[in-house]
């Protein structure tokens, strides 16, 4: 969804609280720009084991933009997939997700699938 939260190449969930540390593949980001609302947010997701799948899933390789709007520059990343940890890996019901192009709106949609 659209967090307002800005966390450029952060990775978050390196070790999620657990024990031994969480083995998940490195996240890419086009949006290089880290806030203080996605250092918080970060925060969040590795204390309660979710995962930020942009710029991770499959479909998204490259953490694509997600927000171009009006003094936005190039545009930044604020809508975000998180999903939680099964078993310290990615869940399985999770397939992938893309962002699209859409006209008429500053916000592109991030569309993912389950299965």
């Amino acid at each position: 969804g659209d967090l307002n939260a800005r966390i450029g190449e952060l990775q978050g969930c390196a070790s999620c609280g657990m024990e031994e540390e969480v083995r998940i593949g490195e996240r890419i980001a086009q949006d290089k720009t880290e806030r203080g609302e996605g250092r918080k947010l970060i925060g969040w997701c590795e204390e309660r084991a979710f995962l930020v799948e942009n710029g991770r899933a499959r479909g998204d390789e490259t953490g694509a933009i997600t927000f171009i709007g009006e003094g936005a520059g190039l545009g930044s990343t604020l809508d975000y997939v998180l999903v939680r940890l099964e078993d310290e890996e990615e869940p399985k019901w999770f397939k992938g997700m893309k962002v699209e192009e859409q006209e008429g709106s500053d916000h592109r949609p991030v569309v993912y699938r389950l299965e």
